[in-house]
């Protein structure tokens, strides 16, 4: 079993510091939504997002929603082989269920997280799809118990012959970063747990890329190799 953690993901509603921003107020009587109730967008709020500290990362629903349509719709995910999470920059997991079909669409998409903030729950035909919980990453960790934890990281030691033979391990973890520059805003260190920080390219990769690396290269290890 692969489980994929997108880390730091820069997911969250109007945070209250910015509510009464002009920005903010315009977008909300246009969507009859009160600001805690949507999702923080940087192509809508940029202006807003100036004021805000980390500013210039936060707000990007997008990239969740990329990473995870890919990770769904993989045959490793349809073949039950996969388990992916999302943690929050404010400490929130989302727990996914496999069968989930998420919107192409992205405003849907974000509809449906907007929903999930508010509900902590998204249901159909009786089964839990998505669902929201506080807690951090040593947390998820610690209910996941995966023999290795591999930490994706461009500041690591660039290895792909020592990634190969990572992925080849059973019920890994692999935690890779959902925001769209810098570094962790966090030095994780998973007690009990062998943990490896590994960069699979020389140069840095977007968190798509590296999500469609990492499912690719363990479905061939496991399957081809």
């Amino acid at each position: 079993m692969l489980h994929i953690i997108l880390a730091e993901a820069e997911l969250e509603t109007i945070p209250k510091e910015l509510w009464k921003h002009r920005a903010i107020v315009k977008h909300a009587k246009k969507v009859k939504k009160k600001p805690k109730y949507i999702l923080l967008d940087s192509s809508l709020h940029h202006a807003a997002l100036r004021e805000l500290k980390d500013g210039n990362r936060r707000g990007r629903p997008d990239i969740v929603h990329a990473s995870l349509l890919n990770i769904l719709e993989s045959p490793l995910n349809k073949s039950k082989a996969l388990r992916c999470y999302v943690h929050t920059r404010n400490d929130q997991i989302i727990y996914i269920n496999p069968e989930t079909r998420l919107p192409k669409n992205y405003n849907r998409f974000k509809g449906v997280i907007e929903k999930l903030f508010k509900d902590r729950v998204i249901e159909a035909e009786g089964k839990i799809l998505l669902e929201m919980r506080d807690m951090d990453i040593e947390d998820l960790i610690r209910d996941i118990n995966p023999r290795k934890i591999i930490i994706m990281d461009d500041k690591a030691e660039y290895n792909y012959k020592k990634f190969l033979e990572l992925m080849k391990e059973d019920n890994i973890c692999v935690i890779v970063g959902a925001f769209p520059h810098g570094d962790y805003r966090k030095q994780y260190d998973f007690k009990g747990y062998e943990c490896e920080r590994i960069s699979i390219f020389d140069k840095p990769l977007n968190t798509l890329a590296v999500v469609c690396e990492v499912i690719t290269i363990y479905r061939a290890v496991r399957e081809v190799l």
